[in-house]
């Protein structure tokens, strides 16, 4: 929601054109909540405050074991392994997982207002800036060579559809999630091309050129860095 709140107001003020890339399962979420974006909950929910357990039971068919979470060294172990194997698993058991997660006592099942992606209603504001462009960006933001063909088409398509659902126009750009070759791969950039998207966007770093590959455009990476270090890394982008 800060993309619309904070960020657009300076873009708009500077007159600088903006695309924005919109994971579609925020718009599927029950009514009267919203969710976060699964590693803010993630974080949220391991590392947060409150009371819990000595130990921690992740109960999965593939996957279950126990560790103790008595310590905030334990509790990071802890996040940091599921975080680790929560990028190579489908959208259903990452789901899973953050229910039991929930379910742990002093846990609150409701994200947090900073992390709070835009509802329905913000994205059509976003959209309707003459700055703004949108593009999708999968429905679950799940790194997609970590799925089944099936499953990445699906990710793909179903992610252009709802947004064209949602904003009544057409969707034609696409942003890998995590955007690097080894979490999106050829069979995704081959779907993105069948399923009508002009272009999409890794985050390979480079500069885009007319020989460039449409469906595997370079991207500078931006980190949360401050004012002085990104202007640093600014002039790098394009040296060369």
């Amino acid at each position: 929601a800060d993309n619309l709140q904070d960020a657009l107001p300076i873009l708009a003020e500077l007159g600088i054109p903006a695309t924005f890339f919109v994971s579609t399962f925020i718009f599927d979420a029950p009514d009267g909540q919203w969710r976060e974006f699964w590693n803010d909950a993630l974080e949220r929910l391991v590392l947060g405050g409150g009371a819990c357990s000595p130990r921690f039971q992740l109960r999965d068919d593939r996957f279950g074991r126990s560790w103790p979470t008595t310590t905030p060294a334990e509790r990071l172990a802890l996040h940091d392994e599921l975080h680790r194997r929560m990028l190579k698993i489908g959208a259903e058991r990452r789901v899973a997982w953050l229910e039991q997660l929930r379910a742990w006592p002093g846990r609150e099942a409701r994200g947090r207002e900073q992390n709070r992606p835009l509802d329905a209603g913000e994205l059509r504001a976003l959209a309707a800036h003459p700055l703004v462009t949108i593009g999708a960006h999968s429905g679950s933001h799940s790194p997609l060579a970590a799925l089944s063909e099936a499953e990445q088409r699906r990710e793909i398509a179903l992610s252009k559809s709802r947004l064209e659902e949602l904003l009544d126009r057409p969707v034609e750009v696409f942003a890998y999630p995590y955007g690097s070759r080894r979490e999106y791969g050829r069979t995704a950039a081959r779907l993105c091309r069948e399923a009508g998207f002009r272009k999409a966007a890794t985050t390979l770093p480079g500069q885009v050129h007319r020989w460039s590959d449409p469906w595997q455009l370079p991207r500078q990476l931006v980190r949360n860095w401050d004012g002085h270090e990104f202007a640093a890394h600014l002039e790098r982008f394009w040296d060369g």
